[in-house]
């Protein structure tokens, strides 16, 4: 069964295009090999690169696809000179040093596969998904050091979900039915992180069925918590802020569709209960002082009357 290691050496074609057009320039014979290659006639691809590689040792593209088309062939002792080579020469250490963590591990060369694998984490490489599935690298997923690994991969491709910076509004995530000071239900609102947890992003509806939403983030330009807001009606508010005290404060110019400015402060906090408090004020005097405008509660829909 070809695993998705190998699979995957396929899919590089296009990310290592450029060097693979130089190399094809330089290098007699290599369109020849890069045919082979193409077309998975894997023994006589690791031929034709292992003759080009003969007249130019240095060439990290021939060495690299020495040892991956050593890889299909699960001849992993030759797959491992092939890419020691190329990860020598500099060449994608990230996909260099995934490869030979899957050519280790079909050696059972154990230690040296998590040394390239971690090396590949720390040029880059995300797919934990990847991590988890692939079959080349079963005989890793019951050593003890394999979570570690994966822990890693996920801090790459979602770093977001590991910084306090950005995990400020995780108190607000959830599907909640929205009260006012009466009891009233007024809305309905759906808060959930995307993009790897580095925006969440709100949809709510309100009791005559309006609708409007927000995206909001920490900003790493200006370390506040931004909210942009904007609803059916074409009003639109941008605030910042930040989190203090487990409450969320952000303020900035709510913009009416008619072009009028209103300074609005909003305030979320978290209650013992599992609630949340929604605060909205008005300034009038440039944020001297503020006058209340809305009070509202979250309640979780599942705690609550649907």
């Amino acid at each position: 069964m070809i695993g998705f290691c190998l699979r995957r050496v396929v899919l590089l074609a296009g990310i290592l295009s450029l060097a693979a057009t130089a190399f094809a320039q330089s290098a007699p014979g290599t369109a020849d090999a890069n045919k082979l290659y193409q077309s998975k006639e894997w023994a006589a691809a690791a031929r034709a690169y292992e003759a080009i590689a003969a007249r130019e040792p240095g060439n990290g593209v021939a060495w690299f696809r020495i040892g991956t088309s050593h890889l299909q062939l699960r001849a992993f002792d030759r797959a491992v000179v092939g890419l020691e080579k190329a990860d020598s020469l500099g060449f994608a250490p990230f996909f260099t040093k995934y490869n030979l963590a899957c050519a280790y591990a079909g050696l059972g060369r154990i230690d040296d596969a998590f040394r390239a694998l971690n090396g590949a984490i720390d040029g880059g490489y995300k797919n934990v998904e990847g991590l988890g599935s692939d079959p080349d690298l079963a005989k890793l997923r019951d050593d003890a050091r394999f979570p570690a690994v994966i822990e890693k991969a996920e801090k790459v491709a979602f770093p977001c979900r590991f910084d306090s910076r950005w995990r400020a509004m995780d108190f607000w995530i959830g599907d909640w039915n929205v009260f006012n000071t009466k009891g009233q239900q007024v809305g309905t609102n759906s808060i959930h992180p995307i993009d790897g947890g580095c925006v969440v992003q709100e949809r709510w509806t309100d009791a005559l069925g309006g609708t409007g939403g927000s995206m909001n983030f920490f900003d790493a330009a200006t370390g506040k918590v931004t909210q942009v807001w904007v609803d059916a009606q074409g009003n639109f508010l941008e605030m910042a802020g930040e989190t203090k005290d487990g409450s969320m404060v952000v303020a900035g110019n709510s913009i009416a569709r008619d072009g009028t400015k209103t300074l609005t402060k909003m305030t979320l906090t978290p209650l013992p209960d599992g609630r949340v408090r929604q605060f909205f004020e008005t300034s009038a005097d440039d944020g001297k002082t503020w006058t209340p405008s809305f009070e509202g509660f979250y309640v979780k829909r599942t705690a609550a009357a649907k």
